[in-house]
């Protein structure tokens, strides 16, 4: 919490009243003003945004006699108590209406849409425009939406009055039920929306806020609701860590409750667990989930632990049980009249017939899998499956047409936001380089960035390992060890956007 220069302090002050169509001219007063709050930038924002209502000198008695009634202890540091003290008489000066909306919308961690804040908070616009006029709420515009939020310090300043007033549990039951309506409607369009990836990663800090609520509070059908509907989107950003203790946090909580709820979370356990190379629990949590589903009679639910379990046997090297795995989720999923997941169980049949070396029976599969996810517009599916697609043609010999497709996945992953295909995007179009004696500084910077995305969805590039190794040997032969480490470490540097940009623009 840093203060300005006393000539800075003025000029904010000064510029801020402008913006109000005040004009504060320098004086003795003024500098006295910008003393008594420390010359701390946030206390002489919320300062300024009275000067419409108050002149310096009315703003140095008003704000000075708070000042001394709340700074006269000694063990706080003197600053945080001249903010404490600012933002409280700034809060004192609002009507009901308003002081009761700015203690709700503290609910929201990272801030919140107009609808949002009407939803949990029972906003108008006249008193949110208050708020933000008076610097106590700021307003950012994105993509998405206009959004609202407080500077953290106000956040907790604010919240604590919520606590105070006993209206704390209240706020945080409707913001949860808030995240949980948002949830259902992520679930709903999973896969054919690309503006939603990009809607959860604004609201994730909201959606951790309603866990940790749920959690705390022993609301476990709330908590076991959220993971199950939202796990592919913690999944799709890399927060494998994280998700897989939200998943053991509701599981722990729901022990022996052999409901729905409960085999969704196990799901998702189960894909952040093969995400983390922790196959004992991948199988552990996939059987459980498989044995409620069964239990209850639900097709459709038996459909994903099959595929998790096949994913299991693969990863262990039983091919023969894999294959058998995948083709009944193809026929539960045909069963059930779930296409989607007809799609994804033959797009692993031919990852199987890939992990045996089988290229020539893999690139079928994965073209039926394509196919449907293109008849479907499941955007999430498409860049896996090209990319796999890109693979066999590669290692068929029809190299040009399996770099085209390489560079295809690799926008449509952009497009979409999938970082794991991302990922899997760049380390072919090194691989593909290796293979085509391009050792080269092109090839090393691909790695570089792959490793990168890998690394940020908890994977890192340990599924490749021993073809990784055979790659980087033939680099750091071509060209020195120096010479790799500076290419792959320029590969790392670069930004998503930069990174896709350089490999979209490399020759096929």
């Amino acid at each position: 919490m840093p203060s300005l220069t006393r000539p800075d302090a003025i000029a904010l002050f000064t510029a801020r009243a402008a913006e109000l169509g005040v004009t504060v001219p320098h004086s003795p007063t003024l500098d006295t003003l910008c003393e008594r709050l420390d010359d701390l930038p946030l206390a002489l924002e919320l300062a300024a945004a009275r000067t419409p209502l108050f002149t310096p000198e009315q703003l140095l008695e008003r704000i000075g006699q708070r000042l001394d009634l709340l700074k006269g202890g000694r063990d706080a540091d003197p600053r945080q108590q001249t903010l404490r003290a600012t933002i409280q008489w700034s809060h004192d000066l609002l009507d009901d209406a308003e002081q009761t909306l700015f203690r709700r919308l503290s609910v929201f961690a990272g801030g919140c849409t107009y609808e949002a804040a009407e939803q949990v908070c029972d906003a108008n616009a006249d008193s949110l425009q208050s708020l933000i006029d008076k610097s106590l709420v700021r307003m950012r515009h994105t993509d998405l939406a206009p959004r609202y939020w407080m500077l953290e310090t106000i956040r907790e300043y604010a919240s604590d009055r919520l606590a105070r007033l006993g209206e704390l549990e209240e706020s945080q039951r409707r913001h949860a039920e808030f995240v949980l309506g948002l949830a259902s409607e992520l679930e709903t369009a999973l896969g054919s929306d690309p503006e939603l990836r990009d809607r959860f990663a604004v609201e994730q800090e909201n959606f951790r806020g309603a866990l940790a609520w749920a959690e705390q509070g022993g609301h476990t059908d709330c908590q076991l609701s959220l993971i199950g509907r939202s796990w592919p989107f913690w999944w799709y950003r890399g927060n494998s860590d994280e998700g897989l203790r939200w998943v053991e946090s509701a599981l722990a909580h729901s022990e022996g409750e052999p409901s729905a709820r409960r085999a969704k979370v196990l799901l998702a356990g189960a894909m952040f667990a093969s995400r983390l190379g922790e196959l004992a629990r991948l199988k552990r949590y996939a059987d459980e989930s498989l044995g409620i589903a069964r239990t209850l009679g639900e097709t459709r639910s038996t459909t994903w632990p099959l595929i998790f379990l096949g994913l299991w046997a693969s990863e262990v090297g039983n091919f023969d049980e894999a294959t058998n795995l995948y083709q009944e989720a193809i026929a539960m999923a045909r069963e059930a009249g779930d296409r989607k997941l007809v799609g994804i169980a033959i797009n692993n049949l031919g990852v199987v017939a890939m992990q045996q070396g089988d290229f020539v029976r893999a690139a079928p599969l994965f073209e039926e899998a394509l196919a449907i996810s293109r008849v479907l517009g499941t955007l999430d599916e498409i860049p896996l499956e090209t990319l796999n697609l890109a693979s066999c043609l590669h290692h068929t010999g029809r190299s040009r047409e399996a770099a085209e497709a390489a560079k295809e996945g690799l926008a449509m992953a952009r497009e979409v936001g999938n970082l794991t295909s991302l990922g899997y995007g760049f380390f072919l179009l090194g691989e593909f380089a290796c293979r085509q004696g391009r050792a080269d500084v092109h090839a090393a910077r691909l790695l570089g960035v792959a490793e990168t995305l890998r690394n940020r969805v908890g994977e890192g590039l340990k599924d490749d390992a021993e073809l990784l190794e055979t790659m980087v040997k033939g680099l750091v032969s071509a060209l020195g060890d120096e010479g790799f480490a500076k290419a792959f470490a320029q590969g790392k540097a670069l930004s998503l956007d930069e990174a896709v940009e350089y490999a979209l623009s490399l020759d096929s």
